[in-house]
């Protein structure tokens, strides 16, 4: 979940607007109020119309086949707020992230939002705190079935935001910081299943678990493969690191995992045995699929990856609502 993207190359300053660590906002934010810096930080790190559906999307993949398990109605509220609380829960990872990446984003790329002024590290470390306070209050409210299910995902965040009292190691190289960071998603997917008002452990949960890590993985890598001449000072890729060939087959290895996951979930649900041959056919074509990419733009990569991994999230909720319906 770090924010290594540049999304242009800029390295003046004629306006004179941005700050190396500045206590107040500078001129780049002192004529707005502090609810409407938070809000252009977000827009520009977080757009909630590029991330928003994504997650609830993801959310619906936890909930919707707990309900089904259950046998509990949807109840749009209750899923409503797990989606909130996941949100709020990625948004604070963004803002530490933002934060771990303050130093390098001043020499690097210094016209995003902390470095020019926007805002200070002080009001990001306390909207960081809120948020993930937010979240816990907003699993609060759906239960304590909920809230237990939520309290893994918040633990494991912190641990995140410290890296894991181990910084050195985290950071050994760019790998290493993604696997070790992975297991966020698997666990928010699984609150999403303990969202639903009936919800119960069950074995078909292990199977929504690998799906969450796999696509996870996989979106992760995909943001941050370039092609040779997309290279940047100052932003670590996948490409630069184990090479674009490896960062593409990482990718696609990822999502065909998480795609296996689909298949776990739909042999442990009870699908039949040809639904389950079906995704693991889907993953192995996923798999080998990636070779189509390994000269693609960044930006191609992205696309091809987001559409994917939108896939294999619908994929449980379909396999719940198909066997939901086939009920009597």
């Amino acid at each position: 979940m770090s924010s290594k993207v540049m999304h242009g190359a800029r390295t003046e300053d004629p306006a004179g607007t941005w700050s190396r660590g500045a206590r107040t906002p500078t001129r780049a934010g002192r004529h707005l109020s502090t609810p409407a810096r938070y809000l252009e930080f977000v827009r520009e790190r977080f757009p909630p119309a590029a991330y928003v559906p994504l997650i609830c999307v993801f959310v619906a993949a936890g909930y919707v086949p707990s309900i089904v398990s259950s046998g509990a109605g949807l109840d749009p509220l209750r899923y409503g707020i797990a989606a909130l609380a996941v949100v709020s829960a990625l948004l604070h990872l963004r803002i530490v992230d933002e934060l771990k990446d303050a130093e390098t984003d001043r020499r690097g790329r210094p016209w995003r939002p902390l470095p020019r002024g926007l805002v200070t590290e002080r009001e990001l470390s306390r909207g960081a705190a809120g948020l993930l306070l937010l979240a816990i209050a907003l699993a609060a409210t759906l239960g304590g079935k909920a809230l237990l299910g939520f309290l893994p995902a918040a633990g494991f965040i912190l641990l995140a935001d410290v890296e894991f009292l181990a910084p050195e190691r985290v950071h050994r190289d760019l790998v290493t910081y993604a696997l070790a960071h992975s297991p966020t998603l698997p666990l928010l997917l699984v609150f999403a299943w303990f969202a639903g008002p009936a919800a119960a452990p069950a074995a078909a949960l292990a199977g929504l678990i690998l799906l969450g890590w796999g696509v996870g993985l996989g979106l992760e890598v995909a943001r941050k493969t370039y092609a040779p001449d997309e290279e940047k000072p100052f932003v670590e890729t996948y490409s630069a690191a184990i090479g674009r060939g490896r960062a593409v087959r990482l990718a696609a290895g990822s999502l065909a995992a998480g795609m296996l996951g689909g298949a776990l979930y739909a042999g442990l649900a009870g699908a039949g045995p040809a639904t389950t041959l079906a995704a693991t056919a889907a993953a192995a074509v996923i798999c080998l699929g990636g070779s189509m990419f390994l000269n693609a733009r960044r930006r191609t990569i992205e696309m091809a990856a987001t559409v994917v991994g939108l896939a294999i999230l619908v994929w449980p909720i379909w396999i719940a609502v198909a066997a939901g319906g086939a009920r009597p």
